[in-house]
């Protein structure tokens, strides 16, 4: 047992704790240099309960008028620069919400999710409606599935 949790006391020492503002900070640059709308952390580092398995999970909108292949590149960059500057490589998932998502994830990121980084507000505001929306239509066949999974 004492064996067991000594593997986890160095698991746990291994899992960056990094801190939003520290994030805000520090990513703030990063999103400046590209057209990034605005910027969300989500899911474990947002919500506090980080593990050795997280991952960092961000949202990136970036500016509407651009290619979809130019928007992968870009977000292929994001990602590459994130991961050197916080030596988290192969631990970043960077999610594009200029994309066709589940509703349930665009949930968690709009009401779950820490906001790193504002440019256009009133594109954020309107992206976050229309989120909400989507998933006010969607939550009843979500809620009518989740309730067969359960009674089967």
């Amino acid at each position: 047992m004492l064996q067991l949790l000594s593997r986890l006391s160095v698991m746990k020492k291994q899992t960056p704790q990094i801190s939003i503002f520290f994030l805000t900070t520090l990513l703030k640059g990063v999103f400046q240099k590209y057209p990034v709308e605005f910027a969300y952390l989500f899911g474990s580092y947002a919500q506090g309960s980080v593990g050795p398995l997280s991952d960092l999970d961000i949202a990136v909108y970036l500016r509407y008028d651009l290619s979809a292949a130019k928007k992968d590149e870009i977000v292929g960059q994001i990602r590459g620069e994130v991961e050197a500057l916080l030596h988290l490589p192969d631990k970043i998932d960077l999610v594009l919400l200029n994309q066709e998502l589940p509703p349930a994830l665009e949930r968690s990121i709009v009401y779950d999710g820490k906001l790193l980084y504002v440019k256009n507000d009133s594109t954020r505001v309107y992206f976050e409606a229309d989120a909400i929306c989507r998933w006010l239509d969607w939550q009843p066949h979500h809620n009518r599935l989740m309730q067969e999974i359960l009674t089967s």
